[in-house]
């Protein structure tokens, strides 16, 4: 936009309070590539558009300096018609003019979200942002931009964030995500000591399932046992694979003896497990080693501790859980 030429538009205003409030508007403009601009009042619930962009001028020149518009009418229908479903409601609710006073009031700008779908093949991000434009809280000013790219640019960083935490095969936290969960256990026990406790187990004999059935097969149980863990632990915690045949578990809000008696119940249910691969049912067990966080210790001694504990197991004939002193 020119910047000269909008100056321009504000210095033909003889009122100074118009000039004022208008470069206000400006202000905004020049500050973000916006889309339109417009003023809105919540008493007689009007819209008057100040600025749009050229798209918005071709796909709606009535808009244009047309003033005292029917702020529902003009506004928030058009807009309606072009929202995703599953966010109409919420969209609409932001719409309306009591609640963007309400939320005015409770804090300034008011800034909502949603998704415009003028097609099956494209969806755009708009942002909407309300501000009181003066004082006396008699007039609101609206600004709609486009977020498109942002928002892409963020599920983008997102997607990489997750990769970079997840195993790809069993798509369960990797070593890095689930050492992630611990160390946030962790602060979180320095602010509510909160206990927590480490679960360190892998497959019995996990070799012979690839000898005998083929590393194609191994990949399946694996995969269905990460399932298998995963729902079982559900909102009590979060598991990992730490590498081949071995998973690490972080249980929130549990004491060694909960948590002793919680991975007991999941070893029972993974030995009456019968893995379907191939026209064959597998079955595995597993061996399991436990230990409670110790903030004096910190969260790699309760790991080392849960990794002995484990082997133990091991060496006692598998198939077990095996916990510090309970």
């Amino acid at each position: 936009m020119n910047e000269n030429k909008e100056r321009t538009w504000s210095e033909g205003l003889a009122d100074p309070a118009e000039r004022d409030r208008t470069e206000k508007i400006i202000d905004i403009i020049l500050m973000r590539s916006c889309e339109f601009v417009c003023t809105i009042d919540p008493e007689k619930s009007t819209v008057n558009f100040r600025f749009m962009s050229e798209d918005l001028r071709r796909i709606a020149p009535h808009w244009k300096m047309n003033t005292d518009m029917d702020f529902e009418e003009n506004m928030c229908r058009p807009l309606s018609e072009l929202v995703r479903e599953d966010m109409e409601r919420d969209m609409m609710d932001s719409f309306r003019l009591p609640c963007i006073v309400r939320m005015l009031r409770e804090h300034s700008p008011f800034v909502t979200t949603f998704d415009l779908i003028p097609d099956t093949e494209h969806v755009f991000r708009k942002q909407l942002q309300y501000y009181w434009i003066d004082e006396t809280c008699s007039e609101i000013l609206c600004v709609q931009t486009d977020v498109s790219a942002a928002y892409e640019r963020e599920l983008s960083h997102e997607r990489l964030r997750k990769e970079a935490s997840t195993d790809p095969l069993t798509q369960l936290s990797n070593r890095r995500g689930i050492r992630t969960f611990l160390d946030s256990l962790a602060e979180r026990y320095q602010v509510k000591k909160e206990k927590f406790s480490v679960v360190m187990c892998d497959i019995d004999f996990f070799k012979s399932v690839n000898d005998t059935y083929g590393h194609d097969a191994g990949d399946a149980v694996l995969t269905s046992l990460a399932d298998h863990i995963s729902k079982f632990i559900g909102n009590r915690g979060q598991c990992g694979r730490m590498g081949g045949e071995e998973f690490l578990i972080g249980l929130a809000d549990t004491d060694l003896k909960q948590a002793a008696a919680l991975t007991e119940q999941l070893r029972k249910d993974v030995e009456s497990l019968e893995i379907p691969v191939g026209g064959y049912r597998i079955s595995v067990t597993m061996t399991f080693g436990v230990s409670e966080y110790d903030p004096q210790q910190g969260i790699h001694a309760s790991i080392t501790q849960a990794d002995e504990n484990l082997y133990r197991g091991k060496r006692d004939g598998r198939n077990r859980v095996v916990a510090d002193a309970v």
